[in-house]
């Protein structure tokens, strides 16, 4: 059937030929008395070029200017993926033809590759983007709050907004949209589209359509590979080649980071409250036990380091103050995405974070907990440690036993000797409680002569 944009062309075209019948029956009613041979030639003629030129504007409008027409990308899949996304295609896949030659790139101090990808999803204000949900945003309203969550957050540039932009592009393909239309005598009806699941999304799509954008091919080759691996791999970061600079990673984060930002303002507009499931809670303690080991081996432990530049002190004999916030942070580097949100964990400041008491059972659960400190008691997981007459607030005292994890206590046990000292911060109770203590001992003692 005929598309809107076809029914509208065809519509203008009609105006314009019933005018131009209007303007001949009015020269021949209201002109000179009678039959006027000159006019009514001069009107015949204006009246066929009319239609007929009315019907060549449709004919071109039809042939080179729809929005349904398609055009091969060139882009082929395997039959399987790792994500289990099925590629089965009689032909490469196609996509709508590029609307940014169509619709205005909006204009500002803009990156070029920027103003396309913003024009380019302006043809899906109507896909929503999740459609299990009524309420959901459009992708193209979706798509543009990520960018301005990104263009929020400090220290990013450019291509961490067009990251922002292309998270989630591969949706055009992946959601198969399905027009009902109307007769063409009711072009003014509006069609009834609705849109169904063609295939699984996941970040490959989206960077093979970022990568058909014009302005793309004119990025430098090392900037174009970090574009399209950050979006390809943002939901598997783990498979990020280890080849890559910084500032893959660096995209990774920030396009996580504007989503979850972007959650938190829709869930308080909402009015719900982000709480990670039962199932979220065990998976994370699970990665956590999991990347312990390599999170421990990023943390500046080094004795030789300033207290307040480092993460924490490798005291020795498998003994170290660890910093909670720091260490949680590396860890959180290696959760999968979907942990990572349902734990809040993309931003991770000192402030407290009720992930700690996970991390905290998950200490204790695999003994990583000392409970000493130089025949000082350790009474509570967390603490505050004085070394070098400098206070490590917030820090747990993990010790690293040689038979468990031989190849993490090997590496703490090649840092610089600790040759300071380290004590347990005590609070009042602490103190408290100790002095009580002490007072029976020596009570007893005392009792203990007149016996």
């Amino acid at each position: 059937m005929y598309t809107p944009q076809f029914r509208f062309v065809l519509l203008i075209s009609l105006m314009v030929i019933f005018a131009a019948v209007a303007q001949v029956l009015y020269t021949y009613v209201f002109g000179e008395k009678g039959l006027n041979f000159h006019n009514y030639i001069s009107g015949l003629l204006t009246l066929s070029a009319t239609t007929a030129g009315g019907f060549f504007f449709i004919w071109v409008c039809s042939k080179f200017i729809t929005f349904n027409g398609l055009k091969a990308t060139g882009f082929e899949g395997v039959y399987r993926d790792e994500y289990g996304t099925n590629f089965v295609f009689k032909k490469p896949i196609q996509l709508t033809k590029f609307l940014p030659d169509l619709i205005a790139k909006p204009d500002g101090n803009l990156h070029i590759l920027e103003k396309e990808l913003i024009a380019f999803l302006s043809g899906y204000k109507d896909m929503p983007f999740d459609l299990t949900d009524p309420k959901s945003l459009s992708l193209y309203d979706y798509s543009m709050y990520m960018w301005k969550q990104s263009k929020s957050l400090k220290n990013t540039n450019s291509y961490h907004h067009i990251v922002a932009l292309s998270k989630y592009l591969g949706l055009v393909y992946v959601y198969k949209q399905k027009r009902k239309t109307h007769p063409l005598w009711q072009f003014w009806m509006r069609d009834k589209v609705s849109y169904s699941k063609r295939c699984l999304f996941h970040g490959g799509l989206s960077a093979f359509v970022l990568s058909t954008m014009p302005s793309f091919n004119k990025l430098d080759e090392e900037t174009k590979r970090s574009l399209l691996v950050a979006i390809r791999f943002a939901d598997n970061p783990m498979a990020i080649p280890v080849n890559c600079g910084k500032l893959v990673f660096s995209l990774y984060e920030n396009a996580h980071i504007a989503e979850q930002r972007l959650k938190k303002v829709l869930n308080k507009t909402q009015k719900v409250k982000m709480d990670p499931s039962q199932t979220d809670i065990m998976q994370f303690k699970a990665q956590a036990k999991d990347y312990f080991q390599a999170s421990m081996r990023e943390l500046n432990l080094n004795p030789q380091t300033p207290p307040n530049q480092s993460d924490g002190i490798y005291i020795g004999l498998g003994s170290a103050i660890v910093r909670i916030p720091c260490l949680l942070k590396e860890i959180s580097k290696n959760l999968t995405p979907d942990i990572r949100s349902s734990m809040d964990l993309w931003e991770v400041n000192g402030n407290y974070h009720k992930s700690w008491d996970y991390l905290i059972e998950v200490m204790q659960e695999n003994n990583l907990l000392g409970d000493s400190l130089d025949e000082q008691k350790v009474n509570h997981p967390i603490n505050s440690f004085i070394v070098n007459s400098y206070a490590i607030n917030n820090a747990l005292l993990i010790k690293v036993e040689n038979k468990a994890y031989p190849q993490l206590r090997g590496f703490l046990d090649s840092l610089p000797k600790f040759d300071s000292y380290a004590l347990v911060e005590k609070n009042e109770n602490d103190l408290i409680e100790e002095i009580a203590q002490k007072s029976a001992k020596i009570d007893d003692f005392i009792k203990s002569l007149y016996s």
